[in-house]
């Protein structure tokens, strides 16, 4: 993994961002580096109900002007929250921020939404997963307590991976084909730390070099490791929110389901 060119990456693409620079769509945003925080800062009054999904507790915004600085002229890799913030307020998904680039089932649905219309394909995926009964949902709705973070999906995606990959690896074996120690690697998949603790919150936002190296290694979404689904712009937020109810294996299996037919559909139609 060549660290230096992915913050540099990461950071020019933040630098797009915050001076409009991009074409689709974010022409008049703040382009100076304080009001680009304050357009950031997560207030009182926000009405982001997507926080809860990425973290129990508010996220402490301290971030000032050096700060950004650094990000941008690639000296070092954003911190979690800060790349999350700019994820949902630029509606951009964290696997373009980091990658340049989406997850390819999610980038040609939205591409077939433009052309065929949102609404027509999250009826369409919808009827979908109702015509077929393996994909009930995983989660329980009702447990208003029940929070999944990263943690728990770095976990699942291991597992997943090695089980896919026909793999037997140890931990051991795993944090080496990362190319990490086992220490680190534990770091970032320990339990002991409670999701609403600063010292949970601290790690996590440190794991992004960590993150990139395990998505680079398993093929698995930035997005899913860190949010449970998928946030971009032209992307039905009905489908987004479907998604989070679903494990890593079945999540795989319904987005290749819902590109194959609507693939099909849409072109004979």
């Amino acid at each position: 993994m060549q660290r230096n060119a992915y913050k540099k990456a990461i950071g020019e693409r933040i630098q797009q961002l915050r001076k409009g620079l991009r074409k689709e769509g974010f022409n008049g945003q703040p382009k100076t580096v304080n009001k680009f925080l304050e357009f950031l800062n997560p207030k009182i009054d926000d009405d982001y109900d997507n926080y809860g999904d990425y973290s129990l507790t508010d996220i402490k915004f301290s971030y000032k002007k050096d700060y950004v600085s650094k990000v941008e002229h690639g000296i070092i890799f954003p911190s979690t929250d800060f790349l999350f913030l700019i994820h949902l307020r630029f509606n951009v998904s964290l696997d373009y921020l980091v990658f340049g680039h989406n997850l390819p089932e999610i980038e040609e649905l939205r591409k077939i939404c433009k052309h065929s219309g949102k609404s027509k394909i999250t009826d369409f995926c919808f009827n979908l997963l109702e015509d077929n009964s393996k994909y009930a949902e995983d989660f329980d709705d009702e447990d208003e307590d029940f929070f999944v973070d990263y943690r728990a999906r770095l976990d699942e995606v291991r597992k997943y991976f090695c089980t896919h990959q026909q793999m037997k690896l140890t931990q051991k074996q795993f944090s080496e084909l990362l190319g990490v120690s086992k220490n680190t690697m534990d770091k970032y998949h320990s339990k002991k730390n409670d999701v609403q603790s600063k010292k949970y919150a601290d790690i996590r936002n440190t794991a992004l070099e960590y993150l990139i190296r395990f998505s680079l290694t398993t093929k698995c979404s930035l997005d899913y490791l860190l949010y449970g689904t998928y946030l971009l712009e032209g992307f039905p937020s009905e489908l987004m929110e479907l998604l989070r109810n679903y494990d890593y294996a079945k999540q795989t299996q319904i987005l290749k389901l819902w590109l194959e037919e609507t693939k099909k559909f849409f072109k004979n139609s």
